[in-house]
């Protein structure tokens, strides 16, 4: 009997010593593979040169030389009436329609204006200077932040400045200083690289109000505009840039984003896009706890630069977008892509630009010959452009031009690259709408836009 003890307690001694070999196996494992999962990543990437002078330079003089804001107090911007509103003053409970908010006195308006004629001019001076946000190898996290949050303050009192300024011209009796000053508006919009929502309303009607030296000038104006547009490739590379900025000064002085220390509920999370939500639970899991945070900004950085190559074909040509980047955390970022749709959109705004233009230049030759040209090539030979803009949607055609009964309709091929006449494309303008953008003057060419008109 004490010899079968003896054998079951040396059977029960070297199992309990297997059963330790093979947790320390496992744990130094699980130690290594942690390790190889949050090791930091040492990317590098190249930054191309900043311009000299830069105009966020002149922006950031400019925002730093604002005064009399609070003195303002909460001012809320209305492009329909024309006009800076206050808060509402009726309680959120009342029974009764509340009133339209009050209006913000014109007097005070102005004189916040009149203490801002030196950051104006800066504005100004930056128009004339390349922008460019810098991007830096290697920097550290904390920098970067209080960088970056400094850029948008500068961005955003400037914008507001610019804004409170277009209102306040709308709502006087001086269209030549209102068209300057809205130009001011859209041209801020267009340096900075923003995809701004604006429909050009408030500028067509003025064109019938200025004379033919002002319309000379605010269609150079225009034209400025027009070659400064950002298309949206240009706007993918400065996305990437500022990206791979972002993700590898994350990782500096120690400090590690949340989504590196907590992959199980990055990835089965419901919140945000992620690869389990798409992709199944187990292929999830398995990107999240195969895919180290060392890859994690090589990965972003052939997306992005594949969506930038995707980005400059026209819309017409429906070329794909890559998929995201399987790993939880690129696929957080990048999961809400619709770039299909937003290179439409930017397409959308370059082509509302360029009729803007156009509309501007037709409106001279009309107030110089007394009608409409037959096509738009007599507005080069007049003077009032130097070439005709290209279609945004097509990358390659001019904007078509048709003759209404008094009056005209400018108008792109649209999404699908095909010249319908000037039909309308339906209320929205998608990835794969068939019809023709128009931009139309007159009730009759008006009547033949999609209902969101532009």
């Amino acid at each position: 009997m004490g010899g079968n003890w003896t054998t079951i307690r040396r059977k029960g001694l070297r199992f309990l010593a297997w059963l330790a070999g093979i947790v320390v196996i496992l744990w130094g494992f699980l130690a290594v593979w942690t390790w190889y999962l949050n090791r930091p990543p040492h990317y590098t990437f190249a930054v191309p040169p900043l311009p000299i002078p830069n105009a966020l330079d002149d922006f950031h003089d400019a925002a730093d030389a604002i005064a009399g804001r609070k003195a303002l107090g909460i001012v809320y911007p209305n492009w329909y009436r024309h006009a800076l509103e206050g808060p509402q003053k009726n309680p959120w409970y009342s029974l009764k329609e509340p009133p339209p908010p009050p209006l913000v006195p014109r007097e005070s308006v102005r004189a916040f204006l009149q203490q801002n004629t030196e950051s104006l001019r800066l504005i100004h001076a930056g128009f004339t200077h390349d922008y460019a946000i810098p991007s830096i190898v290697n920097e550290s996290y904390k920098p970067y932040d209080s960088r970056h949050t400094a850029y948008y303050n500068w961005k955003s009192s400037c914008r507001e400045l610019l804004e409170i300024r277009a209102l306040y011209t709308l709502g006087g009796n001086n269209p030549r200083e209102a068209a300057d000053a809205v130009i001011d508006f859209l041209q801020y919009n267009v340096v900075t690289r923003r995809l701004y929502s604006y429909n050009f309303a408030e500028l067509r009607p003025l064109a019938s109000h200025l004379s033919l030296s002002d319309l000379h000038a605010i269609t150079e104006r225009l034209a400025e505009c027009s070659r400064a547009h950002c298309s949206y490739a240009e706007a993918t590379w400065r996305e990437r840039l500022e990206y791979l900025n972002y993700i590898t000064a994350s990782f500096r002085d120690g400090y590690q984003p949340d989504w590196a220390k907590n992959r199980w509920n990055l990835c089965v999370g419901l919140l945000n896009p992620s690869p389990s939500e798409d992709r199944g639970l187990l292929r999830g899991l398995w990107y999240a706890y195969t895919i180290p945070n060392a890859q994690v900004p090589a990965r972003a950085d052939r997306y992005l630069t594949a969506c930038a190559v995707a980005a400059a074909q026209p819309c017409s040509s429906h070329a794909p977008f890559p998929t995201p980047p399987p790993d939880p955390y690129n696929y957080t970022v990048f999961g809400w892509d619709q770039r299909e749709k937003t290179r439409v959109a930017w397409a959308l705004q370059n082509f509302k630009g360029d009729a803007l233009l156009l509309t501007y230049a037709l409106a001279g030759y009309r107030k110089v010959h007394g009608a409409y040209p037959p096509t738009l090539q007599p507005l080069l030979t007049d003077g009032w452009l130097p070439a005709l803009p290209v279609d945004a949607f097509t990358l390659r055609d001019t904007i078509c031009y048709m003759r209404t009964k008094g009056g005209y309709a400018l108008y792109s091929r649209g999404p699908d690259g095909k010249d319908d006449g000037g039909r309308s494309l339906g209320k929205r303008v998608g990835p794969h709408s068939t019809g023709d953008v128009v931009f139309g003057i007159t009730d009759e060419a008006e009547a033949n836009t999609n209902a969101g008109r532009l």
